[in-house]
């Protein structure tokens, strides 16, 4: 197997301002193209209902195909919510208790 040798420089060594230009003068910020919104936790009502709207927006705003995941994924849970009150209005659901 061939190495490098001392004589023998490594043509994979980069340096860092070689890779990314913005390391050279470290007065350069990173600008975000929209700013960051704070998250609430993911097992309390105000993130749960935080991640229906990230949803609701996927559903609408998004591409193929997270779009169409997104409204199947709500199509399943309206379907899921929907049954049994469709079941209760028809009086079926006495039928199975």
């Amino acid at each position: 197997m061939a190495g490098y040798g001392a004589g023998e420089p490594n043509p994979y060594r980069r340096r860092f301002e070689d890779i990314d230009p913005a390391r050279r003068d470290p007065s350069t910020t990173v600008e975000h193209p929209e700013p960051t919104k704070e998250r609430a936790g993911a097992f309390t009502v105000e993130g749960t209902i935080q991640r229906f709207g990230d949803l609701a927006d996927a559903a609408i705003a998004s591409r193929e195909p997270r779009r169409t995941h997104a409204r199947l994924f709500v199509a399943v849970v309206l379907l899921a919510i929907l049954t049994p009150v469709a079941l209760q209005l028809l009086g079926l659901l006495q039928l199975f208790n």
